[in-house]
């Protein structure tokens, strides 16, 4: 079929390595993404569980774990420490009050987490 027309199996092979090019390349970027996603969860390395309000569907929501949630999380036994995870949004500007620029703070309330 392809042994007497050298263009097409040229043809041939040059296609077949795009394709296997293109779906290697798909695979990496989804694995960054993967990685970036859950970047903020993996910094913490300290945490073996991570307790969330149930409405939370994505880490980048604001709503923090709410007092109450936190001192059952933290009666249970086993539980070290405890500490919601805050983040908020704002503004912040250079001295001379021109450069605005977005920035989201996040951190913790850790006074009285640890033991």
């Amino acid at each position: 079929m392809l042994t007497g027309d050298r263009a097409k199996y040229l043809g041939l092979i040059f296609t077949i390595s795009f394709a296997s090019m293109l779906m290697a390349h798909q695979a990496s970027i989804f694995a960054g993404l993967m990685w970036r996603t859950t970047s903020q969860i993996q910094d913490v390395r300290d945490a073996e569980v991570w307790v969330m309000d149930p409405r939370i569907r994505f880490v980048d929501e604001i709503e923090p774990l709410n007092d109450n949630d936190l001192y059952r999380v933290r009666s249970v036994d086993g539980v070290e420490w405890a500490a919601a995870r805050r983040a908020e949004r704002g503004t912040s500007c250079a001295a001379d009050g021109q450069d605005r620029k977005g920035v989201r703070v996040r951190g913790g309330r850790w006074s009285g987490a640890a033991p």
